[in-house]
C-alpha cells in the first residue's frame, strides 16, 4: 500500500527529533525527518510511507517554507502519485493559530478530496488535535472544523486524531513517558516519539478499518 502523510510540522515530525534546519520534508526538504509517526508508520505496517510535512504550513496561505498553500500543494501533488495511493491529511492546526475562519479551511479540504478522487486516490482526513493556551474564538474554529471532518464529507475515512491525543489540560500534565505530550519549549501540540507512535497506530488501525462517519464531539 502506497500511503502519503500530508500536513505541516506535526506530520513532518517537529518534536521527535528531526532536523528543523531544512524547515521542510518531501521533494524540496532535506534532513532527518526522526520519529516522525510517516517513519513510525512504515516500519509498523511495511508500508510505501511518504512524508509529505512542512513546517509551518497551512490549508489556506503560504509560508515561510512553501509559498504555495497547502490546498494548492495538494492539488499538485496528486497527480503525481501512484494511483489508488492514500492521502492523511493532517493540516489546519496552523490556519487555527492565525484565525482563519472555518469556512475556509473546510473549502481546502473539499478541494483536497474531489483532487485525491479526480486522481484516482483514497484520501483520509485528520482531526485537529488540541492547543495549550488557543483563544476561545480560535478554539471554537477548530472544534467546528473537527465536527466537519467527523460528519463525512465525501472523504474516504477519518481519522480521530484528537480522540486519541486528549485535552489541552491533559497534554500539558502528561508525562513524556506515556507518548501524550506538548513539546516543552512550545505551545504547540508537537509530541515526542512515543507521542508520535501513538499517532502512527491510530493512522494503521484506520487506514486498515475505515470509518467516514464519527461521533461528533459536544465541547464545554
Amino acid at each position: 500500500m502506497n500511503i502519503v502523510s500530508f500536513g505541516d510540522s506535526l506530520t513532518w515530525g517537529a518534536g521527535s527529533g528531526s532536523s528543523t534546519s531544512a524547515g521542510m520534508s518531501g521533494p524540496a526538504g532535506n534532513g532527518y525527518e526522526g520519529d516522525s509517526y510517516p517513519s513510525q508508520l512504515a516500519a509498523l505496517s511495511g508500508w510505501d510511507v511518504t512524508n509529505q510535512g512542512i513546517n509551518g504550513d497551512m490549508v489556506t496561505s503560504g509560508s515561510v517554507n512553501d509559498v504555495l498553500n497547502g490546498t494548492v500543494r495538494f492539488e499538485q501533488l496528486v497527480p503525481a502519485v501512484p494511483p489508488g495511493s492514500v492521502l492523511v491529511v493532517w493540516l489546519g492546526v496552523n490556519d487555527v493559530e492565525q484565525a482563519v475562519g472555518g469556512s475556509q479551511i473546510v473549502a481546502g479540504y473539499t478541494r483536497m478530496i474531489a483532487a485525491a478522487h479526480a486522481a484516482g486516490d483514497l484520501v483520509f482526513l485528520a482531526t485537529l488535535p488540541p492547543i495549550a493556551g488557543l483563544a476561545a474564538i480560535r478554539e471554537t474554529q477548530r472544534e467546528n472544523v473537527n465536527n466537519w471532518i467527523r460528519q463525512g464529507h465525501g472523504q474516504d475515512g477519518t481519522v480521530d486524531l484528537e480522540a486519541v491525543l486528549g485535552t489541552p489540560t491533559a497534554l500539558s500534565q502528561q508525562l513524556a513517558a506515556n507518548g501524550q505530550t506538548v513539546n516543552p519549549v512550545t505551545s504547540v501540540p508537537h509530541l515526542n516519539p512515543a507521542g508520535y507512535a501513538v499517532v502512527a497506530g491510530y493512522v494503521h488501525e484506520k487506514v486498515t478499518h475505515p470509518v467516514t462517519v464519527v461521533p461528533p464531539v459536544v465541547y464545554p
